[in-house]
């Protein structure tokens, strides 16, 4: 299996972290001539990553389509939950993720790349994040979510995501910007503490900061 992605995409590190958590062997690799060369775009139509070959030489597209099937395909060890109503919240997590994080933060990347750190675009996106972290926290605390090192599906999407959120908004010096969410605040602190979760912190923050300092992927 190969797995087209690096380690600057929180999408890739979701699906990352799930292989690895469920012992799935997998080769990773960097997208040939660059995301948008033509070379990946034989690979991959949509030209993003990640991008899951099985061994057959199918290929797989969108994160989310393909932790799904991962799932399914290799049921042994579930990372979503042992009951459907367990399968359902952690489901419930990972939606709020995608939508207030992931997606949501997707554009400022593209307005800091401009220099544009107080348009329309930004505000817009910072307050759809705030209101996705106020609703996990919510969730959170509903259903008394806690960080483990035993990593679910749930994990798998916030980890990266948080990361991710977390670069941006300390280019926009609000490192302090999870103080209002005590419950994701909590988790946040506690997630980095255990060794599987923090080595893709880790990795994921190495991949930032040689972007901010060579415009490279990796």
């Amino acid at each position: 299996m190969k797995l087209f992605g690096v380690y600057l995409s929180p999408f890739s590190v979701r699906i990352m972290m799930q292989l690895d958590r469920k012992g799935i062997g997998y080769d990773l690799i960097m997208p040939p001539g660059g995301l948008h060369s033509d070379e990946y775009g034989e690979i991959n139509y949509m030209q993003r990553v990640p991008t899951l070959e099985l061994d057959n030489g199918e290929r797989m597209f969108e994160s989310g389509v393909m932790a799904e099937y991962i799932e399914s395909a290799f049921p042994g060890d579930s990372l979503i939950g042992s009951t459907p109503l367990e399968a359902s919240r952690i489901r419930l997590v990972m939606r709020l993720a995608d939508l207030y994080l992931l997606h949501a933060f997707l554009p400022i990347v593209d307005e800091l790349s401009e220099g544009r750190v107080d348009s329309d675009v930004v505000n817009k996106c910072m307050a759809h994040g705030m209101r996705g972290l106020k609703d996990i926290d919510n969730t959170m605390q509903h259903y008394n979510f806690e960080a483990k090192n035993d990593v679910d599906l749930a994990d798998c999407t916030l980890v990266p995501a948080l990361t991710a959120m977390e670069a941006l908004m300390v280019a926009f010096g609000r490192q302090d910007f999870l103080s209002d969410f005590p419950k994701v605040n909590e988790y946040w602190s506690d997630i980095q503490n255990y060794d599987f979760p923090s080595f893709y912190v880790a990795k994921a923050r190495e991949a930032i900061k040689f972007r901010q300092e060579t415009g490279g992927s990796m």
